[in-house]
């Protein structure tokens, strides 16, 4: 059983990479969900266990009687999963495991620290690049101005 626990938590941790990557995108370049025509984060997704889906955290919670190493294709995944806050990279299926909880807890945070109410982050760039531009025609325009008096 704990075999198809490992499975389980393996395929969680790539779901979750796929989760944030897609949250990041729906963040940075608002795509608008044709359905309900807004912007809107991912649900957390599942994994399905013994023919049920199971939430991310609910795998967490079936992986927590994992003990050992970790695999070394598992301990490559967690660099890629790693956000570079000093963290160390986990090394047993137990650090693992609260790695990845904290992993969760943050997408599942993210809708309010960074809520959608406000355009993405590619039209404020645009937005300041356009009134950058404006601005520079406009001084442009007193300095020609003001040359030709």
């Amino acid at each position: 059983m704990t075999a198809d626990i490992r499975e389980a938590f393996h395929i969680a941790a790539v779901r979750l990479l796929g989760w944030r990557l897609d949250n990041e995108r729906q963040e940075q370049w608002g795509v608008v969900h044709l359905e309900t025509g807004r912007r809107e984060y991912d649900p957390e997704p599942a994994v399905s266990f013994f023919g049920r889906d199971y939430t991310l955290t609910e795998i967490c919670d079936l992986a927590g009687v994992l003990e050992g190493p970790l695999p070394p294709h598992m301990h490559a995944l967690f660099l890629v999963l790693d956000d570079h806050i000093g963290e160390q990279i986990p090394a047993t299926y137990a650090e693992a495991v609260e790695a990845l909880r904290d992993f969760i807890a943050f997408e599942q945070d993210r809708k309010h620290f960074s809520p959608l109410t406000e355009p993405p982050t590619v039209e404020k760039i645009r937005a300041d690049s356009y009134r950058a531009g404006a601005a520079a025609v406009l001084d442009l325009a007193t300095m020609m101005e003001a040359g030709a008096s």
